[in-house]
């Protein structure tokens, strides 16, 4: 399948397979490595291919937005109930199952071998081409299979598909696709996918099972000209053949139609108990979570993505020893703070609302902790506002890409993030919302696995309940109002903001991991040496998370730092 129709076919599948999440990050960074070695040339130019299938994602993601009240079922495309027609394929291509209806209504005996009884030489190399996949371990994409209909020479069409998660083998199921056009869903199909009005009569008899010449003759044309604005439109579509627009329809059917068993898990914070919202400026507000002792001695901290202000027992006892409280805004665009403006303006824009807090605080100055994503509001607060930042603590942070060949040095899935955020806001929209979707559905663990896979200090501390616990109340907490602050901080990664806090002098202190699999050590060296009063640590035994595993190694960076005066006094 062409990598722009898979594409196409993954934007409506993780709707209801979120886990497929891996198989979109694999697919686009299999692209990126083989367009052109020069990463600038790669994350600069224009993705012509993204542009044209982005409708598709922006389309998926508002019907989900659509349901975002109700559960999505993990069953996905296909069910197995007694009043619908399956049969069931095992791995060798023979049948083993089929349902009481699909006896009575096609030629499917068990034990035969399903490509044998397959009308044409297409569906058949379709079918061989999935068993060939599926013993190389890929996952094979649904398609459609006609099945001979009993006592008659017409032919039932099924949507096949293989289920590798059901069982310890994997299911090859066919599910009959119903020749029956929903017309309210036919005409959100039409406009999600931007298709005229004669598109959309010969989208309706493709599915219904009319025949091109039928509806030839109804519309007063010729065959060939049906044939042709057919093929007009597959091209517009980006797909093969006729099976792969049913294909899509039916997804986009089931999707819109799907039961709803049960309730999504359901978000809640711990801190949200103590959440104060200050309203800092008209239509600006700042979310805050405080954690500490009233008369501690106050630390900025302004979180990661992963995690959001959650803070597991071994930080609050870290801090807790060291007498000190940790005070979290939420940043722009997460929790309830208000987003701001795109690119380097709301850095600046939140360095204002930071500096409002402070006063609102009655602090004069105190030391800032970022970590990961939220070191680029660090810097910009440190460089507006020098007097009001005793020092910076940045605990693993995600470098920007400025300079030739960084991109090579990130890990995929962040590799995959930037350029989906550069390239394409659809299409990262409906990526985060399918990673939410997947945590709804309880596949944390399996996204730890993924993201984290290439550390074994970050994949043993991201399987703990406690930590995971923390993820997934921070994730629901952090999107409830959409999802521009991640995508701006994505886009950040792209601007050269450093450029815009040229001459910084606040004493700067990073801290990563050994096992930081999402940045290369070259990489963290290079960023290191572009501040004038920067130093950093590497701390054995942790990764990306070296914020949760050595909380003492941050709580003693940021004492070093309290020891100093403020900027504007004279013995700094």
């Amino acid at each position: 399948m062409r990598y722009e129709d898979r594409l196409i076919q993954l934007a409506y599948e993780l709707m209801l397979h979120p886990q497929k999440l891996g198989e979109l990050d694999e697919l686009i960074d299999q692209k990126l490595r083989s367009r052109v070695a020069d990463d600038d040339t790669v994350l600069a130019s224009n993705d012509s291919t993204l542009n044209d299938v982005s409708h598709f994602f922006e389309s998926a993601y508002s019907l989900y937005e659509g349901k975002k009240s109700a559960s999505v079922s993990k069953k996905g495309l296909l069910t197995r109930e007694d009043n619908t027609l399956w049969v069931l394929i095992d791995s060798r291509g023979c049948i083993t199952q089929i349902s009481k209806l699909a006896m009575q209504a096609v030629e499917a005996p068990a034990g035969e071998a399903l490509s044998d009884l397959l009308s044409s030489a297409e569906e058949r190399a379709d079918f061989d081409l999935s068993l060939r996949q599926l013993q190389n371990g890929d996952a094979p994409p649904p398609t459609v299979l006609s099945l001979p209909a009993k006592a008659s020479d017409h032919f039932r069409q099924f949507l096949f598909e293989w289920d590798t998660t059901s069982s310890n083998q994997p299911v090859g199921v066919l599910q009959e696709l119903k020749a029956v056009w929903d017309d309210q869903v036919g005409r959100l199909f039409a406009q999600s996918l931007k298709l005229t009005s004669i598109e959309q009569s010969i989208c309706w008899a493709i599915v219904s099972g009319m025949s091109l010449r039928t509806l030839a003759n109804e519309r007063g044309r010729s065959v060939g000209t049906v044939r042709n604005q057919l093929k007009r439109m597959l091209a517009k579509l980006h797909l093969n053949s006729q099976s792969e627009l049913i294909c899509l329809y039916a997804g986009f059917l089931k999707f819109h139609q799907a039961s709803l068993p049960g309730q999504r898990r359901v978000f809640e914070l711990e801190s949200k108990r103590q959440l104060q919202v200050f309203e800092l400026h008209p239509n600006r507000q700042l979310a805050v979570d405080v954690w500490g002792e009233e008369n501690a001695e106050p630390v900025l901290y302004l979180h990661p993505l992963i995690g959001g202000t959650g803070l597991t027992t071994d930080v609050k006892s870290a801090f807790s020893q060291s007498g000190r409280k940790l005070i979290m805004p939420w940043r722009p665009g997460y929790g309830a703070s208000s987003n701001l403006q795109k690119g380097v303006t709301h850095l600046f824009e939140y360095a204002d609302l930071l500096e409002i807090l402070l006063d609102r605080l009655e602090l004069d100055d105190c030391p800032v902790l970022a970590s990961n994503g939220a070191m680029p509001y660090a810097l910009a607060f440190a460089h507006k506002y020098p007097t009001r930042c005793r020092g910076i603590v940045l605990s693993a942070p995600a470098i920007p890409l400025t300079k030739r060949n960084q991109l090579s040095m990130m890990s995929m899935q962040l590799r995959v993030a930037a350029y989906l955020a550069k390239h394409s806001e659809g299409i990262f929209k409906h990526y985060l919302r399918s990673t939410i979707n997947a945590v709804e559905a309880g596949h944390e663990e399996a996204i730890g696995k993924r993201f984290f896979e290439k550390s074994a200090a970050d994949q043993e501390f991201s399987e703990s309940p406690e930590f995971r616990k923390i993820v997934v109340d921070a994730l629901g907490y952090s999107f409830i109002d959409g999802y521009d602050g991640a995508l701006h901080d994505f886009l950040l990664n792209r601007e050269n903001w450093l450029d815009h806090i040229e001459g910084l002098e606040t004493p700067i202190h990073m801290i990563f991991g050994q096992q930081d699999a999402q940045h290369a050590p070259a990489l963290i060296k290079a960023f290191a040496s572009t501040f004038k009063n920067a130093a950093y640590e590497i701390v054995p035994d942790a990764g990306s998370l070296v914020f949760f595993q050595s909380p003492i190694r941050i709580v003693r960076a940021i004492e070093r730092l309290a020891t100093l005066a403020s900027p504007g006094e004279e013995e700094r």
